[in-house]
């Protein structure tokens, strides 16, 4: 094996995880420590932010094991497609990232695990039931919803998360329209263009709910920088 060949595995497996979008998934982590009724930075939001980015990471990989034929036939730039990470390895570090995400979750409270594990068959529901599923974006809003949900109850409680239906709902909307736009841009490149823009907003989104639910301003402000590095590295690997 090459040294040339060893680097475009090591290359592949960002683009198999769609890493230029992880900066959201952190964001939506302040938001929803936030809403818990955070204010400083605590260890546990670091924890958070590791098993989240594990959930998310997985989620990524395993969506495109579920979707290896028919990228083989609409995106042959795909790294499984092509041949520069062998299915069999994507699928066990999908289920080795979701173990180790459940892992961190548990050591948070048995609720979290719980939490986390809700997570997990929605990610795995998604990616293996998405294509031609008129319910595929309201599944994929759920899954960052319970984002929201999960740092939630970390640092409250059940009751917290009903308290706080409006902003998980919000944050639902908006990545169910998304994923609806982004099922269209797949027949239209037109629309494609604009679905990594939206990906950005998830993170503004985030910022607008800390200003509204529970200011803090460090939050807000890494959040909005969140925004900005996804729209940065979009520009090196795709975000859709």
């Amino acid at each position: 094996m090459g040294l040339k060949h060893i680097m475009r595995r090591l290359k592949a497996f960002p683009a198999l995880a769609r890493i230029s979008n992880l900066p959201t998934i952190l964001s939506n982590c302040l938001a929803g420590t936030a809403l818990a009724g955070v204010s400083s930075f605590h260890f546990r939001v670091l924890v958070l932010m590791a098993l989240m980015s594990c959930f998310y990471t997985a989620g990524m990989i395993l969506n495109d094991v579920c979707d290896y034929r028919w990228d083989a036939a609409h995106k042959p730039h795909r790294p499984l497609v092509r041949g520069e990470v062998r299915r069999n390895e994507a699928l066990f570090l999908s289920f080795s990232l979701m173990a180790l995400g459940l892992i961190m979750a548990s050591t948070i409270s048995a609720e979290t695990f719980f939490a986390g594990l809700v997570l997990c068959v929605l990610i795995a529901i998604y990616d293996c039931w998405h294509k031609n599923n008129p319910l595929g974006p309201l599944l994929m809003g759920l899954c960052r919803a319970m984002v929201y949900v999960i740092c939630i109850i970390a640092f409250s409680n059940a009751e917290t998360v009903w308290a706080k239906i409006v902003p998980t709902g919000l944050l639902c909307a908006y990545v169910t329209g998304l994923t609806a736009l982004a099922k269209m841009g797949a027949r239209d490149k037109n629309i494609e263009g604009v679905i990594g823009h939206l990906i950005v907003g998830i993170s503004l989104v985030d910022a607008l709910i800390i200003a509204q639910f529970n200011f803090h301003l460090p939050f807000i402000i890494l959040s909005l920088l969140a925004g900005i590095l996804t729209f940065v590295l979009q520009k090196s690997i795709k975000g859709t």
